[in-house]
């Protein structure tokens, strides 16, 4: 009985947590994990979902930055060829 509450208090969250955190790896974008609780797994929840964001949004400035050199490097191509 008491290993049935500790899978369902501990394990579980942690469980949903690992799940996001490879899911970031797969697919573009961050992961949201909804804070079910006060305790120290909501608290990671919410720190995991603050460092997700952050992720999302230096992809993000990296694509951006791509981009931007990709114009420049054609840019520079034409103005070599003139």
């Amino acid at each position: 009985m008491t290993g049935y509450f500790i899978a369902r208090i501990v394990l579980k969250p942690l469980s949903g947590l690992l799940e996001a955190v490879y899911s970031i790896d797969q697919k573009e974008g961050s992961a949201e994990i909804p804070v079910t609780t006060d305790t120290e797994i909501g608290v990671l929840t919410e720190a995991f979902n603050e460092m997700s964001g952050r992720v999302r949004q230096a992809r993000e400035d990296l694509e951006n930055k791509i981009q931007e050199l990709e114009k420049a490097y054609v840019e520079l191509k034409e103005t070599q060829a003139r």
